[in-house]
């Protein structure tokens, strides 16, 4: 598969000003454009074990077990009829906060998230990794890369690059064929370009509504497994969009603003 086909399952998103690259096929993020790009390759298009509830191809079993679990919520069960497919047992659970996982990779994945939070001088275990950083720069004296700008601060100077060419020189060097509209870089003129052309391939496993773009459907989602993570700061309500929560607010508070 060409540079460019790849490109199609590359989505940009945005936290806290620092880009971010999502895989379409199952949702993993990474800190670079290239690292996704070989994800892609490596684990979702190319190798001789086949999903047999998908389309996708693995390299090797390690990664169609983890694509099975991480997308279908299944995994392997040899018995004497053959191999058959059962729901995840979340065999392995986090010592530190009791989470469980399919996979024992996916555990190995989470304890690292753990330890960006434990002060490797001191042991400190903090809430947040942000809070950490601001902890080694300011008991431990370590150097943090820091926009002179506004003092934006990450433990990567890439993220603090990124942060100053789009935040504060407003770098839109990538230009949309169709409307001329500038972006940063060319996953966000992809993900763009859904408006000009917008192929709905992302299907609802609930209702089979489809969308054109992952997170819209990742939104979409929530009505079904009544995910309400908008909640009213009046009364307590909760909503699943935020459609929902304005609409509560304009009725129910119409003195509040919010």
């Amino acid at each position: 598969m060409s540079r460019k086909d790849l490109l199609y399952h590359v989505l940009t998103v945005e936290e806290e000003d620092v880009v971010r690259y999502m895989c379409t096929k199952c949702d993993k993020l990474f800190a670079k454009m290239e690292s996704c790009l070989f994800h892609l390759k490596n684990k979702h298009f190319r190798g001789p074990f086949a999903c047999p509830l998908c389309d996708d191809t693995l390299v090797n079993k390690t990664y169609k077990a983890q694509h099975l679990a991480l997308k279908h919520g299944k995994e392997e069960l040899e018995t004497e009829q053959g191999t058959v497919l059962v729901d995840c047992r979340n065999a392995f659970r986090c010592g530190i906060c009791e989470k469980t996982f399919s996979l024992e990779c996916s555990l190995r994945s989470h304890l690292r998230f753990h330890k960006r939070k434990q002060c490797q001088h001191c042991g400190l275990t903090l809430d947040t990794v942000p809070e950490m950083t601001n902890h080694l720069h300011e008991v431990h004296g370590e150097a943090i890369p820091t926009c002179g700008v506004c003092g934006y601060k990450s433990r990567k100077k890439n993220d603090v690059v990124s942060h100053q060419r789009k935040v504060h020189m407003k770098e839109k060097t990538v230009k949309c064929e169709v409307c001329d509209e500038k972006f940063f870089n060319r996953p966000q003129m992809l993900n763009h370009m859904v408006k000009h052309n917008p192929e709905k391939k992302f299907e609802c496993e609930f209702c089979h509504k489809k969308y054109p773009r992952l997170n819209t459907l990742n939104e979409h989602r929530k009505i079904h497994k009544g995910i309400k993570n908008k909640v009213c700061q009046i009364c307590g309500e909760r909503f699943v969009q935020k459609a929902s929560l304005n609409y509560h607010m304009a009725k129910r508070h119409p003195d509040v603003k919010y």
